[in-house]
This record gives C-alpha cells, sequence and structure tokens, in this order.
C-alpha cells in the first residue's frame, strides 16, 4: 500500500506541474497579448493609371456603351484609353493624408522598420511608430513615450530599452539625455523594459530596436509603412476593413488569441469528463438508495410519519440528487467556457482532411513568420512557441492523467485513511489555487484544473464506498 500511495503522491506531483505549466504559459501570452489587434502587413493600396487599349484587360473596372467607353464613376474616357487598376504602397505621407479625411484613423497603430545602424558604437535598428504604438502592443513605458504633441511638431523624441540606456547613458534617469542617429541628435522620451525572462526572450528578435517619433525623422513622408494595425472592436479596426487597402498579409490576433486558451480548455474538458462518469455512478446509486430506502421506510409509516421520522436522511439523498447534476453542469460548462475553434485553418468541405487542414497550417504560420510586423516578428513568434509548448504540456497531461487516476484506485481500497488523507490534501491546494486566482485574477486553469483533480478522487473514493457513505 506505501508503494502504491508514493508512486500516486509523485503522479499527483507531475500533473500538478504539468497543469502548473500550462497556466503559466497560457496567462504570459495573455498578459503580454492584453489588446486583440487586426494587423496589416506591407500595405498597398488600390491606384488608377492610363494606360493604351490593347493593354486593357476584360476585367479592368470599365463598361462599355456602343463607341465609347465609361469608367466607374460614369465619366467618358477617350476611346482608345482605358484606366487601369494598379497597387501602391502606402507610405508615411498616405497615412497623413488618411488622417485629415477620416477620424477614426486616428485609432491605428504605425510601424515602420529603417535598416540597421549605430548609436554609441552599438548596432541598432530605428522604428518610426506613433502614440498608439506601445499602448496597442502592451509595450509599458517609463517617461512620456510618443505623443500626438510631439508628432505635430515633428519632435526628434525616441523610446529606448532599459538595458541599452543602462549600457549607454550615466544617472539614476535617463529620460531627456540625447543621442546621435545617422549624424541626427534625438532626445530620449521614454524607456521601456526589456524582456528579461527567458520564455519571452526566446520568442525576441534579438534586434536593439529604438523607436522614433515617426514625423521627426527626415525624409519620413517618402517611408513606406511595414504594417498597420487597430484593435478589435474599435472604430480603428472597422476602419481598416473599409479601407482600400490590399494587403499581403492579415494577422488578426483576435482570431488567433482563442487558440491560446483552449488548450487550456481541452484539459480541463478530459478531466471534467472523468470527474463526470464518477458523478453520474454516484448520482444513478443515490436516486437507487432513495427508492429502496423510501420504499422500506413507507411500508412501516404513513408518509408524514415517514417524513418526520427520517427528515435528515431524507434531506441528504434529495441534496444529492439535486446537487450532482447541478456541480456536474457547472464543471462542464467552467471546461468548455474559453474554447474556440478557429475555422480560419479548417476546410469546411473536407472536416476529416487532416493532412489538408495540417498543411494549411503550417503554409499559413509560415507566411506570418515571414511577414509578421515587418521584421518585428516578437509577437507572432510569442504565438507560435506558446502554441508549441502548450500542445507539449496536452500531451503529457494526457498521458499522465490515466497513470495517476490508476494509482489512486490502486491503494483507494486498501486504506480508507490514506485516501480521506490525499483527498484533503488536494482539496487544501485546490482552495489555496482558487484563492490565489480570485486574488490576483491568474492561474485559472491551475485552480480550476486542481479543484477537478479533487473532486475526481473524492467521488471515486465514493463510488468504490457507496454502502458505506450511503447507507
Amino acid at each position: 500500500m506505501k508503494k502504491n500511495l508514493a508512486v500516486f503522491c509523485i503522479a499527483s506531483a507531475v500533473m500538478l506541474a504539468l497543469l502548473f505549466g500550462l497556466s503559466a504559459v497560457t496567462e504570459n501570452y495573455n498578459s503580454q497579448s492584453k489588446n486583440s489587434l487586426l494587423t496589416f502587413q506591407r500595405i498597398v493600396r488600390s491606384g488608377q493609371e492610363t494606360q493604351p487599349e490593347e493593354n486593357f484587360n476584360g476585367s479592368d473596372r470599365l463598361q462599355n456603351k456602343g463607341d465609347v467607353i465609361y469608367n466607374n464613376n460614369g465619366d467618358e474616357v477617350e476611346k482608345y484609353q482605358a484606366i487601369k487598376s494598379v497597387l501602391t504602397e502606402v507610405t508615411f505621407a498616405d497615412y497623413e493624408d488618411y488622417l485629415e479625411m477620416y477620424e477614426d484613423m486616428n485609432q491605428t497603430a504605425v510601424y515602420a522598420m529603417l535598416d540597421e545602424t549605430e548609436v554609441k558604437d552599438a548596432k541598432v535598428t530605428p522604428v518610426l511608430v506613433n502614440e498608439n504604438y506601445f499602448e496597442f502592443n502592451g509595450i509599458s513605458v517609463q517617461g512620456e513615450g510618443i505623443t500626438q504633441k510631439m508628432i505635430n511638431k515633428k519632435l526628434r523624441k525616441a523610446v529606448i530599452s532599459r538595458s541599452f540606456a543602462e549600457e549607454h547613458f550615466y544617472g539614476q534617469s535617463y529620460i531627456g539625455k540625447t543621442f546621435k542617429l545617422d549624424g541626427t541628435r534625438y532626445q530620449v522620451s521614454g524607456v521601456f523594459e526589456d524582456k528579461t525572462d527567458s520564455f519571452n526572450a526566446f520568442c525576441d528578435d534579438g534586434r536593439e530596436e529604438v523607436y522614433l517619433c515617426y514625423s521627426g525623422y527626415e525624409g519620413y513622408s517618402e517611408i513606406t509603412l511595414d504594417y498597420i494595425s487597430a484593435v478589435c472592436g474599435t472604430k480603428g479596426e472597422r476602419w481598416l476593413k473599409k479601407a482600400d487597402f490590399v494587403n499581403l498579409e492579415r494577422i488578426d490576433f483576435n482570431e488567433k488569441n482563442p487558440c491560446v486558451n483552449s488548450f487550456g480548455s481541452l484539459v480541463l474538458t478530459l478531466l471534467a469528463v472523468i470527474m463526470a462518469v464518477y458523478i453520474l455512478k454516484v448520482w444513478f446509486y443515490s436516486m437507487g438508495s432513495l427508492g429502496r430506502f423510501t420504499k422500506e421506510k413507507l411500508q412501516k409509516n404513513y408518509f408524514l410519519g415517514f417524513i418526520r421520522q427520517n427528515p435528515v436522511k431524507i434531506l441528504l439523498r434529495v441534496l444529492i440528487i439535486v446537487g450532482l447534476p447541478a456541480l456536474l453542469a457547472a464543471s462542464l460548462y467552467l471546461a468548455i467556457y474559453d474554447f474556440r475553434i478557429v475555422t480560419y485553418y479548417i476546410d469546411t468541405e473536407n472536416l476529416f482532411g487532416i493532412s489538408a487542414m495540417l498543411n494549411n497550417l503550417s503554409a499559413v504560420l509560415g507566411r506570418e513568420s515571414t511577414f509578421a510586423y515587418g521584421g518585428d516578428t516578437y509577437k507572432i513568434n510569442l504565438y507560435n512557441f506558446t502554441l508549441t509548448v502548450q500542445l507539449l504540456l496536452v500531451v503529457a497531461i494526457f498521458a499522465v492523467v490515466g497513470f495517476w487516476f490508476n494509482s489512486f484506485a490502486s491503494f483507494n481500497k486498501e486504506s480508507k485513511t490514506a485516501s480521506v488523507a490525499v483527498i484533503s490534501a488536494l482539496f487544501i491546494v485546490s482552495a489555496a489555487a482558487i484563492i490565489v486566482y480570485l486574488v490576483t485574477g491568474g492561474s485559472y486553469i491551475f485552480a480550476v484544473g486542481t479543484a477537478y483533480m479533487a473532486i475526481i478522487i473524492l467521488f471515486k473514493h465514493i463510488r468504490d464506498n457507496l454502502k458505506g457513505y450511503c447507507s
């Protein structure tokens, strides 16, 4: 019995560690991706140019009426000329034109990465951004950062990393310090924290990025945007979807982010199903026990006398019969609450084409990794790496859960005292996890997962000792 108990304790520790790891990875991604972004990469927009009729393609947006050619606006065009649609890259000058024409454009973030250069003998990558970039991407900045006032006045302001500031500047405060970049002096208006933990640092591209107020950079108006993004659910997103952008790659994190939480839901659903089996077994036994108990007592007493003589036992049985289905429904709801299926990767005409689905997923992830953020691949790398780690943890949990459950079953009938002790220990762990979750708002998967583990072995223990508990 001691050997089986030791095996169960080890299996429980492994399960708890895997659940904690899955919860930590999921919460880390959610903290790094507070905003769900709709992003257009390497933006181009529709334009028009005049070309000879022999180059005119019937698919171009023109109509013919007799000997006269009309464009979409109904304007007459010369007989031997045609207007063809072309694509042009979007520059900061175009972006500022949009800002003047459309009020909702001020709820977007822009990004343009420049060629690598040197600052104080260190290689850096200048990046032109606007005032929304840091907020939209969840980057905490000490100081003013980049503001609309700076953009309007075309100030040469910069936001640098803390490690770069500590290495190249002296003093306690780095705000207000200056440095030269390609012969132009910039003033530091903000400092952001580096990704120091190993998980997030692994997803970083390793570049030392210096973020510049885009309007303060000489010749900025002719520089092409690498991406433009908006927070999902805002007016900025609605404007982007209506704009005449013809994007080479569209990354919608509002579609992607639910996938991260779905891995936790998958594990919780597995535990909830195991729990449901034993809850239902106890429930069916309780129904039969209530029937037998009622039949036996009613033979000796009138109905009211039966109730008066057995109020506690009747109340307990009714609570079990009503409460267990409620517990089961609540546990299944908590398990699948965050479960989402992203139809973007699914071929609805061939739902069982797993190979084609995986190939499509691989192709999409490959394109996104190549084009992501115009070279700033951190967020898409974090997403892909998080999914990979989650997948490995889920596989490990699925492999361990059966071993964990069987190890409890092997000693459960041998010693009620040991069973009650381990059940109590798991309930204490789950109670502590739930309190931490309610206080800090994190570790949902770990809190609910440990509670499910405790309930599973509790009902397994009750099921194996039903006659003793339900007599």
